[in-house]
């Protein structure tokens, strides 16, 4: 999924996002902690001076790799994760619905709402700054794709 290519709605949220599998804290003194996601599991946290081997143990290998041009040897590691999609039904348009007075008969209309469901689909992006061979900084977003079924 492109998010530059895609009319659809997209959202980016940037910083640290409430359940994202990657986090970044300074004050951490143990690589090895946990914090729980928005969907109960467990996902490692990662702290910034980690060898570029730790992070690799912890998340795995990256995506993508691009390397940066520094002084230092720099590279910027992008992991992607599909987040749950979630569906409920919204209220697209109105029509007038024929309806009869319960007490005359009379003929009439009412409006009525039709529903479609919606279905939105994340995904989050981190990226990870190594500066020679050690986690300096983070960046993470997510994109979500609208459609009506």
């Amino acid at each position: 999924m492109n998010p530059g290519s895609s009319p659809l709605c997209k959202i980016v949220l940037t910083g640290l996002v409430v359940g994202c599998a990657l986090l970044i804290s300074s004050g951490c003194s143990s690589p090895s902690k946990t914090a729980q996601t928005e969907t109960g599991s467990k996902m490692p946290v990662l702290v910034k001076g980690m060898k570029a081997e730790e992070v690799l143990r912890l998340v795995g290998k990256p995506a993508h790799i691009r390397k940066m041009e520094s002084e230092l040897p720099a590279e910027v590691w992008e992991y992607n994760r599909q987040l749950p999609s979630v569906t409920s039904l919204n209220g697209t348009t109105t029509q007038s619905v024929p309806t009869a007075n319960p007490l005359t008969g009379a003929p009439g209309t009412m409006s009525g709402i039709n529903y479609r469901p919606e279905t939105i689909e994340r995904e989050q992006h981190s990226e990870l700054l190594m500066v020679n061979g050690e986690l300096v900084s983070s960046k993470q977003y997510i994109t979500e794709k609208h459609s009506f079924n």
